[in-house]
């Protein structure tokens, strides 16, 4: 597992049987970061993911079902969708923010070595994940 710089994994003084400590304090630039996790963690691991179940899977259940003329699976997969969508863009500004609106990934003018780095190919794996995931939106438009 590669090293990381932040040290929101660093072992230290910090919440501690509900007292505060003051070495232990997270910085604004930490709690971006860990608030840029969970979204997105809870937007790719459950939110979308269980949408695309929700298709895969619930077509068959319930046919006769509808709620303003679409069907109950159709309601459940477009609302989840849209709410993992909602976290992937929340989450992407967040971490933009947290770095000061600066591109962390690849750079043309960067050596090999820096941009092999693992924050720089996180960054631009990540680009190209939530643009695909953006995408699917304007796919089921034209469909």
């Amino acid at each position: 597992m590669p090293r990381t710089m932040m040290s929101a994994y660093v072992r230290g003084i910090g919440l501690v049987g509900g007292l505060q400590m003051d070495e232990g304090e997270r910085t604004t630039y930490e709690k971006l970061m860990m608030a840029h996790g969970i979204m997105m963690v809870l937007s790719w691991s459950i939110f979308l993911s269980t949408g695309i179940l929700f298709a895969r899977h619930m077509k068959g259940h319930f046919p006769n079902s509808t709620l303003c003329g679409l069907k109950l699976w159709f309601h459940f997969h477009r609302t989840l969708n849209m709410i993992g969508i909602a976290g992937t863009i929340a989450a992407f500004v967040v971490v933009f923010v947290a770095k000061d609106w600066r591109w962390v990934g690849p750079k043309a003018y960067q050596s090999a070595e820096l941009n092999n780095r693992w924050g720089s190919v996180h960054a631009m794996l990540g680009l190209i994940a939530c643009v695909v995931a953006w995408a699917q939106p304007l796919n089921a438009v034209f469909r």
